[in-house]
């Protein structure tokens, strides 16, 4: 984990995430570490003294008055003159923060009997975006959280919503269950993402053999498709490379599955000869790992457009 010592603006706050800096500043927002002795937040408080690092990622915070608070780095905080921002337990499903996290559940008040409760410290539990099935967090309940203006769902349009977009779609679907509309969040209909892809690696494949240029011309482009897959449920049939973390021999019954939901979490465009005389140099094809929606089972399988290995539906048109 790298601590950074600068603020930075919405191109530092996407090129650092996820490395632990947390250091994204604007006009009317600041994340913890960014505040310094003078800066007034919208609540009133004004800073006293250096913040302090504390335990799992806590940022400790000094005010003239004499008290202290302490708040997860990565929260953004609502400065003197800001106008968009809650505090913890108005937050509702849905909201954005500035940094680009989400509210992924409903805000809940901790008992002061509740083991969790510090004042102070730990008040209001709010569980936000981030890894796979998001980040429960307990923060004090009269700081003020910034929030952006974009509404959600957000659109591709903004390099601030791609952000947003990018971050749900690294969680699983059981985290996103909550969300209004989460979907593919880009308003592409998944099955239109699916078959698109699907439709370009297969004109691909037929061309590859012996037009290596089309392949060279098309793969980044394809490439990138491949990651807009990650998010999307498929009922999928056919033999596994891997299941429930164990590698799965192509003879195995155990290998064999049959309209298994998926949600696929990786997917990339391979061309290589792994997999013996199943595929042949430069013929293309996806490998992809995903979660069983109904046991959060881990899958790998290849995606062989109907030629070999797994084949796809869209659930929806099951039935």
């Amino acid at each position: 984990m790298n601590f950074g010592t600068k603020p930075y603006g919405l191109e530092g706050q996407i090129e650092n995430d996820g490395n632990g800096n947390n250091m994204y500043r604007g006009e009317t927002f600041g994340q913890p570490r960014t505040l310094k002795p003078g800066d007034v937040l919208a609540n009133g408080l004004k800073i006293a003294e250096e913040h302090t690092q504390e335990a799992n990622g806590g940022v400790g915070l000094y005010f003239t008055d004499g008290t202290n608070r302490i708040i997860a780095a990565r929260v953004p905080l609502l400065l003197e003159g800001g106008t968009s921002g809650k505090y913890p337990i108005d937050l509702e499903v849905g909201d954005i923060f500035e940094s680009g996290s989400v509210v992924l559940a409903p805000t809940v008040a901790l008992n002061v009997d509740d083991p969790r409760y510090e004042a102070n410290r730990s008040e209001v539990k709010v569980v936000i975006t981030g890894g796979f099935s998001g980040h429960p967090i307990e923060m004090p309940s009269d700081l003020i959280v910034a929030l952006h203006s974009e509404a959600y769902p957000p659109t591709r349009e903004t390099k601030f919503g791609a952000y947003v977009i990018d971050n749900v779609l690294k969680m699983g679907a059981k985290a996103r269950q909550n969300l209004p509309a989460y979907g593919r969040l880009d308003g592409q209909p998944e099955s239109d993402r699916v078959a698109s892809v699907f439709e370009e690696i297969s004109d691909l494949r037929t061309t590859a053999k012996s037009e290596k240029a089309v392949l060279e011309h098309t793969y980044e482009l394809l490439k990138e498709q491949c990651e807009q897959l990650r998010g999307v449920e498929l009922l999928i049939t056919g033999r596994l490379f891997a299941r429930g973390g164990t590698t799965v021999a192509k003879d195995n019954p155990e290998s064999w599955v049959e309209n298994i939901l998926v949600e696929i979490t990786s997917a990339k465009l391979s061309t290589n000869e792994r997999y013996g005389n199943l595929i042949t140099q430069h013929q293309p094809f996806i490998e992809f790992y995903g979660r069983s929606v109904e046991n959060d089972e881990m899958v790998g399988a290849w995606i062989g457009v109907e030629q070999f290995g797994v084949s796809v539906k869209y659930p929806t048109t099951e039935g």
